[in-house]
């Protein structure tokens, strides 16, 4: 996902500029082209910091979860449906926000929740509050993730 907007950001910028540079004697669709990147890149900004829910979907679509420790590199893959809710709740009423792109190595728990629909949503959990998905980092503005459940299944 995150390269799919790196890649859209690189196309628009590439377009704007021969844009500008092909267009440069028409005033008006210049105007016309810099009002609509001006609109696409509010609409960015508007999203990069909407919060929304961590874990959006019932625990009954999820079908396997698999946690990892970054820490001591053990790992376990759960499909028991008892256990999996148990997670769940752990990610209940947790809700982010984008805080900023960046390359980051390590981590503490890479946790990925597989749905029926084959769609996998994984995130790095550093602490309970500071969470990572690919190169954007996020704050947890209401709630918090219950790392002592992740724990237990990990040790």
């Amino acid at each position: 996902m995150n390269i799919l907007i790196f890649i859209a950001l690189i196309a628009a910028v590439i377009f704007a500029v021969l844009t500008i540079l092909v267009i440069k004697k028409h005033k008006k669709i210049y105007a016309a082209v810099l009002c609509v990147f001006g609109v696409l890149f509010c609409v960015g900004a508007i999203w990069f910091f909407m919060p929304f829910k961590m874990l959006d979907v019932p625990s009954e679509q999820i079908i396997a979860v698999r946690l990892f420790s970054g820490r001591t590199g053990e790992g376990i893959n759960i499909t028991d449906k008892e256990d999996i809710e148990k997670i769940a709740e752990a990610f209940d009423g947790v809700v982010l926000r984008r805080k900023e792109a960046s390359w980051r190595s390590g981590y503490y728990i890479h946790i990925s929740f597989e749905l029926e629909n084959g769609i996998t949503k994984d995130y790095i959990v550093n602490d309970s509050d500071n969470v990572t998905r690919g190169m954007i980092i996020y704050d947890v503005t209401s709630g918090s993730v219950d790392i002592s459940t992740l724990e237990e299944y990990i040790q």
